[in-house]
């Protein structure tokens, strides 16, 4: 026997070392038997092994994740992506019925659909017709375009351009299937290469149309339905550019066919629900974009929940929720919980039931990667930009709950000293609800730390800004403005032909057109021919500079004074306004928006001086816009 062995003897500094190891051991198997004791180890690397007991491999957490969900316990984000999978197994979806067998993706389809998604028609058609598509083409079609974004639609046309000399070649075909695929022409991971600098003209009245920074910002539910898929065209192409650049890319899965729905609110896609309520429930559903369901419950835990400790957090009555259910489904989501006498953790359980059983989630299949994606870009400012891109690329029903379901979290995070939610506990406990797929991606998720928190700082960023993530970024308003305004020069850009059928329209029946003529940004003269009179060398105190109409029920009102501290605000109080009434900016280089009351009217009449500034009520808008 070895003499550091035996009793009494000093122990060696190899048996020391492991007998400091057997106590590390015990110390944590003691630690991880206690649940309330039971914490994250931020200080040595962190892997999924150091956090709970998972049989896979260890996979590094970034720090910045770390900084981000420093007291956060994961076995809770566990449990919850746990039981999101278990209900979306039990419940099942369109995934449970026999996968038919694919067909091959034609060459170059993929790519000619992101083209038409983002308002290149004309470049998709040429390409439907087997004709390569020219430099003189793209720069037709890309006008007041940022060399970033004329890059990411230039590697799809090379992508066209490619398919079709190898197809007029008789090579073999290759299968497409990512919308975000990797451009075909090898790029290095660095910059994207450099594009033609933009015309000097364009770069001066693309700076005039953003130098607003005094400004507020426009709120994409305020713009018309035209002008807001023009914005989702630039965002496809914008956010296509930065995720691209930080090779963050997801591949897009696709859509899939729906599926017979058998119920009649649990498990029904959100537009299907809203068409059904808008003939069931006429009254309730006046001018509202959201499932009654929804707004039922939020209604409820507005009124109920707001002070309740662990709100989402602790769950409910297995057996009430299960009643809720079928009152829910008996009524058609119309139901009154007060009345009820519900319990709020049971009907915030309800809801979140209800959002992991949509058939296709609220983010959408086609954009959940994409979202999560984000937290990789880096800067915060880099990341909030690229969700403000995405959110407004979801269809117009996800919007709207989107919107009503972050704007709801917030304020029950605003209550965090009282019920103990704050945005970072309320992300732990949402995001398996809003990110979990069902599939390998999904056990993926239930395996890797890192991909837990990467929704959590998901949602967490959504949480913190969710007051701004619905403002059309200014570069984009600006870029809008801009392409219609080449548009009615009659220049080449993105979407011609819908463009001029769009500004035919509104010349033969926008109630708002202005009778302006002359060069957009011509100033005095665009004025005198218009709806505006500018004023030199006024003698008023304080000056007067300018002289407006508006509209109201499609007659002016005539010579309305505009000062340099004119806002939205003061000219309804000018024009004696009612207090449902609203000022909207109509025609010039915009389709249609409401102006926040906030806005500066000179600043407005110089970017946009052939349009029409209108009052009409909020309803009106709703319904015109």
């Amino acid at each position: 026997m070895a003499e550091g062995s035996k009793t009494g003897a000093v122990p060696s500094d190899r048996q020391r070392q492991r007998l400091a190891e057997l106590a590390a051991e015990l110390e944590a198997a003691r630690i991880s038997a206690s649940p309330r004791e039971k914490q994250f180890n931020w200080s040595r690397p962190a892997t999924v092994s150091s956090a709970m007991p998972l049989s896979h491999r260890d996979v590094a957490i970034s720090s910045q994740q770390r900084e981000l969900f420093q007291n956060l316990e994961l076995d809770v984000l566990l449990s919850e992506f746990q039981t999101v999978a278990a209900t979306k197994e039990q419940v099942g979806n369109d995934d449970d019925e026999p996968a038919e067998k694919e067909a091959p993706t034609a060459e170059g389809a993929a790519e000619s659909a992101w083209l038409e998604e983002a308002g290149f028609e004309v470049i998709a058609d040429k390409f439907a017709q087997g004709s390569l598509i020219t430099d003189a083409d793209l720069r037709a079609e890309t006008v007041g375009f940022t060399p970033a974004q004329i890059h990411a639609v230039k590697q799809r046309v090379d992508t066209l351009n490619d398919t079709l000399r190898r197809t007029k070649k008789g090579a073999s075909k290759v299968d497409v299937r990512d919308l975000f695929s990797e451009p075909a022409r090898s790029v290095s991971s660095g910059s994207p290469p450099a594009a033609p600098a933009l015309d000097v003209d364009v770069t001066s009245r693309l700076t005039v149309l953003t130098d607003n920074a005094d400004e507020p910002q426009t709120l994409f539910f305020d713009l018309s339905e035209e002008d807001q898929q023009q914005v989702q065209c630039l965002n496809l192409i914008q956010v296509t550019s930065i995720l691209e650049r930080a090779a963050s890319v997801g591949k897009a899965k696709r859509p899939k066919k729906k599926k017979k729905e058998e119920h009649l609110t649990f498990g029904v896609r959100l537009d299907s629900l809203v068409e059904r309520d808008r003939v069931v429930f006429k009254e309730a559903m006046k001018l509202s974009e959201v499932p009654l369901i929804l707004t039922r419950i939020v209604d409820y835990l507005v009124d109920r929940a707001l002070h309740e400790e662990g709100i989402f957090r602790k769950a409910g009555s297995a057996a009430r929720i299960k009643t809720l259910r079928q009152v829910v489904e008996d009524a058609r989501g119309d139901v009154d919980f007060a009345k009820l006498d519900a319990r709020a953790h049971d009907v915030s359980a309800v809801l979140k039931q209800f959002l992991r059983e949509i058939p296709e989630p609220l983010l959408t299949s086609e954009c959940i990667e994409l979202f999560l994606a984000v937290p990789s870009l880096g800067n915060t400012e880099l990341q909030l930009y690229t969700l403000q891109l995405l959110v407004m690329l979801l269809p117009r029903v996800n919007r709207f709950c989107l919107r009503m379901l972050l704007d709801f979290l917030a304020l029950v995070a605003s209550q965090h000293e009282i019920n103990k939610m704050n945005i970072a506990n309320l992300a732990v406990v949402f995001a398996p609800t809003l990110f979990y797929v069902k599939g390998h991606k999904g056990q993926k998720m239930l395996k890797e730390v890192d991909t837990q928190l990467t929704t959590a700082a998901t949602l967490r960023l959504m949480l913190e800004h969710h007051h701004v993530l619905w403002n059309v970024p200014a570069d984009i308003v600006a870029q809008v403005r801009f392409v219609n305004e080449q548009r009615a020069l009659g220049r080449k850009a993105s979407r011609p032909k819908d463009m001029k059928r769009l500004l035919s329209d509104k010349t033969k029946t926008h109630p708002l057109t202005t009778a302006a003529a002359g060069p957009v940004g011509s100033g005095d003269a665009a004025g005198r021919a218009g709806r505006i009179k500018w004023i030199k060398d006024s003698s008023e105190k304080p000056p007067l500079r300018a002289a407006i109409v508006v509209l109201r029920d499609g007659l002016p009102i005539e010579d309305v004074p505009v000062y340099d501290t004119t806002t939205a605000r003061t000219l309804l109080e000018t024009l004696k306004a009612p207090s449902d009434f609203v000022l909207v900016e109509c025609g010039g280089n915009i389709g249609c928006r409401r102006l926040d009351e906030r806005t500066r009217i000179l600043s407005l009449l110089r970017v946009n001086p052939l349009g029409t500034i209108a009052l009409m009520s909020l309803v009106q808008f709703q319904s015109f816009a």
